[in-house]
């Protein structure tokens, strides 16, 4: 079963891009004992552009991604085509519905953890002179 599941969590990750052998995993080793098993299913295509591995899905992996995907959405969790990968590690279970004695019960939303002041600047920007020197010298760069 944790085979399966890692394969699973692989097959998520790489999605419907092209994924170098780095992007896998920054361990070689780990990377190339990843690889080979998706191979071993025959779930990836593996393409050598000089020493950079690029994968990705085969039809029988592409296959196996949507089905997650819409196991996903059924389920009511974020699909990977909708939420970007950076929000995943915070937001993603706390986004679902949770099941709560049978019942669903919709998250509260989450709130954002910058607040900002009335002029819309934070607290150490505003009246700061520093700004409006950098502004002024970033349009004279730019030719504003």
């Amino acid at each position: 079963m944790d085979d399966f599941l890692r394969l699973l969590y692989w097959v998520d990750r790489i999605g419907m891009g092209e994924k170098s052998l780095v992007e896998i995993s920054r361990n070689s080793r780990k990377a190339h004992e990843v690889l080979e098993k998706l191979r071993g299913y025959g779930l990836v295509n593996v393409r050598r552009k000089g020493k950079m591995y690029l994968i990705t899905l085969s039809d029988q992996g592409l296959e196996v991604y949507e089905a997650l995907q819409r196991l996903k959405r059924k389920l009511g969790f974020p699909t990977s085509a909708t939420v970007p990968k950076s929000v995943f590690a915070r937001e993603s279970f706390a986004s679902a519905p949770s099941v709560i004695g049978g019942r669903f019960e919709e998250p509260e939303p989450l709130e954002p953890s910058v607040t900002a002041s009335e002029e819309g600047l934070p607290s150490f920007a505003r009246d700061n002179p520093w700004l409006a020197v950098l502004v002024e010298r970033g349009r004279k760069r730019v030719g504003v």
